[in-house]
């Protein structure tokens, strides 16, 4: 029974188009820390606040965090999103809108760590 489960939520456009946009979205990330952040043995600044300006620094590989936290974010989903398919695919719908939302959010994050650093 799992297995037709999944072939039919493979074949479902609502899950599988926005899962390749937050697949896009992420591989984005990637790429875009990789062509802008050169390694270093300066500190970079990972986390700015208004309040207090930067408070929290470290290596420039603790820069690719976001893309990795995205990349598990978009493995927990997966599997969320075949469990709810089998149960109530709206809710499967939501987890799939939800993994795209934070992986844009995830690349966000990726640009503005470049332009503090930059």
């Amino acid at each position: 029974m799992s297995t037709i489960a999944v072939r039919e939520l493979i074949r479902e456009k609502l899950v599988w188009m926005p899962n390749a946009l937050a697949l896009v979205l992420n591989g984005a990330a990637w790429l875009y820390l990789a062509a802008m952040i050169r390694p270093s043995d300066d500190l970079f600044i990972l986390h700015y606040n208004i309040h207090f300006g930067v408070d929290f620094l470290g290596q420039w590989f603790a820069a690719f965090v976001p893309p990795l936290v995205g990349v598990l974010f978009m493995a927990v989903n997966s599997v969320l999103v075949w469990w709810f398919w089998m149960r109530l695919r709206v809710l499967s719908v939501i987890a799939i809108t939800a993994t795209v939302v934070i992986q844009g959010a995830l690349l966000g994050v990726a640009a503005l760590l470049v332009a503090l650093n930059t």
